[in-house]
């Protein structure tokens, strides 16, 4: 009966779970350099409209990281151009994703290793444990 159904509206079934698969990388996909966890201040220039945000760096990798604003909300700003400026680097990247857990930001040249062994080894903890978490 699948088989009618698929032959007849032109859409394969079994394709449909592959639908819902959010958040996850396609078959062999490897990120170029290795992310790190991170708790560092930083803020988000959007270019365009010379906004800029307070907020975290929660992951960071030669090649991007993820900013948290720290306003409640996230909005979709996917492909805009931002400049990322923390103690440590200023970079100007482009916003790839808008999560929940914040924008996923590409830089459009990589920071040096050094810098990114520099931060991790100072700030190189999950949100949930550093000083930034409330403990209830």
């Amino acid at each position: 009966m699948s088989q009618q159904a698929s032959s007849s509206t032109g859409f394969n079934l079994k394709s449909i779970p592959q639908m819902f698969r959010f958040g996850r990388q396609k078959k062999g996909f490897e990120r170029r350099h290795q992310r790190f966890d991170c708790t560092m201040v930083g803020q988000m220039n959007l270019v365009e409209i010379g906004a800029t945000f307070d907020g975290m760096i929660l992951e960071i990798s030669c090649g991007g990281c993820v900013f948290r604003p720290a306003s409640m909300f996230i909005l979709d700003r996917n492909n805009e151009v931002v400049i990322i400026q923390t103690e440590y680097f200023s970079v100007e990247g482009r916003i790839r994703a808008s999560r929940v857990s914040g924008y996923g930001i590409q830089f459009f040249h990589e920071i040096d290793q050094s810098v990114v062994d520099d931060i991790v080894n100072l700030n190189g903890v999950k949100i949930e444990d550093s000083i930034f978490a409330r403990k209830l």
